[in-house]
């Protein structure tokens, strides 16, 4: 049997000003009730976008065969600038999913 493969794509953005948001790093982890999972990570683009992958193997051993409830941290350098922690993708299945993140966000 073939493992299932989650695929996330995203793009994060100003919120203000509406631009990609290049160099940023984007954490997804699965929202759980004790204690949540780290699932991955990428480095935006030029054009602000990213790509997290994970496959059913992965998702079995840290979810235990359910569906992940993902939310996103995005990252400059080391400092924690956003998070979308209040508004988690529920029960993500197996394929490709699209997200946007829009960050307020000052360039120091």
């Amino acid at each position: 049997m073939r493992d299932k493969t989650f695929q996330i794509f995203g793009q994060v953005i100003d919120q203000k000003h509406r631009t990609a948001l290049q160099g940023l790093r984007v954490e997804a982890w699965d929202s759980d009730m004790f204690r949540d999972d780290f699932v991955g990570a990428d480095v935006t683009d030029a054009d602000g976008n990213f790509r997290i992958e994970f496959t059913q193997i992965y998702f079995r051993e840290l979810f235990f065969d359910r569906a992940p409830d993902l939310y996103f941290k995005i990252f400059q350098d080391r400092e924690l600038i956003a998070s979308t922690e209040d508004s988690v993708l529920w029960n993500i299945q197996a394929g490709d999913q699209d997200v946007l993140i829009e960050v307020d966000y000052e360039d120091s």
